[in-house]
């Protein structure tokens, strides 16, 4: 869903991971829970805000801020950009496979110490 005030585009989508590396590319700010990837890719603050998972209100507050501020929206919107243009650069996107596999691998070991 868009919402339109003072020219400035807000996406919302609950529920899709997808929507936080969209909206960095977009140049949008980002607010979204701080549970599963997206702590990954909202820079609090400076991206986007993070807030509690089930908090309505916390929610609603940043929401509103951003919609007050076309300012600081347009800040981070542009500091979005430039986050997603640094992790999609080869060198971050090895480095993130690099520690994504280093994690399954420590897993496996561990899975396969408690079947010993």
């Amino acid at each position: 869903e868009e919402s339109w005030n003072s020219g400035m585009p807000l996406k919302v989508r609950v529920g899709l991971f997808a929507f936080a590396g969209s909206a960095l590319w977009a140049m949008l700010p980002v607010v979204a829970s701080s549970v599963g990837p997206h702590p990954s890719w909202v820079r609090e603050g400076r991206t986007g805000f993070l807030v509690p998972a089930h908090a309505p209100v916390a929610l609603a507050a940043r929401l509103a801020q951003l919609l007050d501020d076309r300012p600081l929206g347009e800040r981070m919107g542009h500091a979005a950009i430039q986050l997603a243009l640094e992790a999609s650069t080869p060198r971050a996107r090895a480095a993130e496979l690099t520690r994504t596999w280093s994690q399954v691998w420590q897993g496996a070991q561990c899975d396969a110490l408690r079947m010993a």
